[in-house]
């Protein structure tokens, strides 16, 4: 089965699910499948804040996530600060060396590798007004994945956190927000075509095309368009 097809058909299984422990099985059977064995889904923990209380799936070891909650690794672990900084996914090398260097990031990265946490792969979530969250992915050793996986991974991360969210904050049907043609564009892009590919497709200028997502992720209150794409099958905009 190609990535597209698991990702549409994981998108499929758990867009009516009640229940978060299979949600989380779940996203730990497809990101197993790309070599990451644990996974976490949390808000973001303000200074002074904990961030126990803020994690909504939990897939780490449990001696490794009670240590690193306990003794406030948040605070001081690079990979994790750069959540706060960038909406844009991340593989744990490409954090700048700036908080990947100093004396207290590289113990907690030392630490992490004990429990087998080697590479990992993080995706950031921000809304201005009502959310920021981030999926973190780890896997046991260095990966080689190609972006389509890695957009893929996103994809399903996104969406799985916001599932979780809603079952945490249940919100009535919600009414579509997204004219014909964005959602035309909006669905192209879910199966992985670029904004050059769904002018051709559709027959439109490539700038009206960008100028259509732009709206898109006002529209959806968003800033990326994985989280687009998530959003809008949460909302039955688009179906996977």
């Amino acid at each position: 089965m190609g990535i597209e097809n698991a990702t549409f058909d994981f998108l499929d299984r758990i867009r009516t699910q009640d229940d978060p422990k299979v949600i989380l099985e779940e996203l730990l059977a497809q990101s197993s499948a790309l070599g990451f064995q644990h996974f976490m889904i949390t808000g973001l923990p303000l200074p002074m804040e904990e961030l126990a209380p803020l994690v909504m799936l939990n897939a780490w070891p449990q001696e490794w996530y009670s240590r690193y909650t306990q003794s406030n690794y948040f605070a001081v672990d690079g990979v994790a600060q750069w959540s706060l900084r960038t909406t844009r996914p991340y593989r744990w090398d490409e954090v700048p060396a700036e908080y990947r260097e100093n004396d207290a990031a590289k113990r907690v990265m030392a630490e992490a590798k004990s429990f087998g946490f080697r590479d990992g792969y993080v995706v950031p979530m921000y809304s201005p007004r009502h959310w920021q969250t981030a999926v973190a992915f780890a896997s046991d050793q260095a990966l080689a994945l190609s972006p389509r996986d890695l957009g893929a991974l996103q994809i399903m991360g996104v969406f799985a956190a916001e599932s979780v969210r809603r079952l945490l904050t249940p919100r009535r049907d919600l009414p579509p927000v997204l004219s014909p043609r964005e959602r035309d564009c909006l669905t192209w892009a879910a199966r992985g075509k670029s904004s050059w590919d769904i002018s051709v497709i559709l027959g439109i200028g490539h700038q009206t095309v960008r100028g259509y997502f732009a709206t898109i992720r006002h529209k959806l209150d968003v800033t990326t368009m994985a989280q687009a794409v998530a959003e809008s099958i949460r909302r039955g905009e688009i179906r996977p």
